[in-house]
């Protein structure tokens, strides 16, 4: 027996657009779209499941892992091209999307309890500190491996004064 796919019908539509929209989407890049009909059916469909899915954070995540893997192809294209690396951008980018998954995932189930608000800040705080971590072993050495070899130790010079006045304050803290 033969199986038959059923294509739903489609609609044609005519629409005018101003030369400055029909410009946009020439130069709009969407995945599997290259035509502007494919684009607008893209930019539609894209519309519906944002409609349909609000801000479930499956999607949300989705979308933006999608623009940060654009960002990091085209850094990583760029430091191909001029032959240079910044461990500080890839940490930093790879960062920022594990702390958007904590920021945008479901936390609470229904009503929120002490506990989940607890353990949704200690999550937020993990990510934080693993971030400040990072930038204080960049900072150990002269020469940190960025564009600006200087730049975790210049911006670091700004927050001492901040971090030894923490320092103090909890050196003092355990002395009580």
């Amino acid at each position: 027996m033969q199986m038959v796919t059923i294509v739903p019908k489609s609609i044609p539509i005519s629409l005018r657009i101003s030369e400055e929209s029909a410009a946009f989407i020439s130069q709009l890049e969407i995945k599997d779209a290259v035509t502007p009909s494919e684009k607008i059916r893209a930019i539609i469909r894209n519309a519906r499941e944002r409609e349909e899915e609000g801000n479930a954070p499956e999607r949300l995540m989705a979308e933006w892992h999608e623009h940060l893997q654009d960002l990091q192809q085209r850094v990583g294209t760029a430091e191909r091209e001029l032959k240079i690396h910044s461990e500080f951008v890839r940490f930093a980018l790879d960062w920022q999307n594990q702390f958007a998954h904590e920021i945008v995932q479901d936390a609470f189930n229904g009503e929120a309890s002490m506990a989940d608000l607890a353990d949704f800040e200690n999550r937020l705080a993990d990510q934080a500190f693993r971030l400040i971590d990072y930038i204080a072993r960049l900072g150990v050495t002269a020469s940190a491996p960025c564009y600006n070899p200087a730049l975790v130790r210049e911006k670091l010079k700004k927050n001492m004064d901040l971090l030894h006045l923490v320092e103090t304050q909890v050196a003092k803290g355990e002395e009580e």
